[in-house]
């Protein structure tokens, strides 16, 4: 009886959903918030790290809330000094700086060709990415939120 309602339920998708979406939209939030959102977050840091890559880090300007309120470094601390030696090649000293410089990169280089792969394939992979990143993370929450305290503890020993 289940499965019979799983099918007629699954046939029923088919009928309502648009051709272009791959998958069911399960998440609290919409394809063009998603969209917009994650839009301005790159501008953002595009912004930012072209600013730090021209000013060539000399400059006295602190974003950080935890630098600025406790004086003490957050994990986050360093992640554009670290992008900044990534792209310059120097992979050790940036992972070195901070390990999180990993999670721009990929953030820089993939977020487009997310965007041009939606744009030719007709599919909301931002949203079917999305999806799977927040699944992945409430399962291993516990060894992101530890290995996040162990960043933290390396940026306030090396004062960065």
């Amino acid at each position: 009886m289940v499965s019979e309602f799983g099918q007629s339920l699954t046939g029923f998708q088919s009928l309502v959903l648009p051709k272009s979406r791959t998958t069911i939209n399960c998440s609290p939030i919409s394809t063009k918030k998603l969209h917009l959102l994650s839009a301005i977050v790159y501008l953002t840091v595009i912004v930012w790290v072209i600013f730090a890559i021209y000013s060539e880090g000399q400059t006295s300007i602190i974003v950080c809330p935890s630098k600025i309120v406790y004086h003490i470094s957050c994990p986050g601390c360093g992640v554009t000094r670290a992008t900044i030696l990534l792209f310059r090649g120097e992979v050790i000293s940036a992972l070195a700086l901070n390990p999180n410089v990993i999670f721009s990169f990929l953030f820089i280089t993939l977020y487009p060709l997310v965007l041009i792969a939606e744009l030719v394939l007709r599919k909301d992979l931002m949203l079917v990415i999305y999806d799977y990143l927040d699944s992945c993370l409430k399962k291993t929450i516990l060894f992101w939120g530890l290995l996040e305290v162990i960043i933290w503890i390396h940026n306030i020993l090396n004062d960065i």
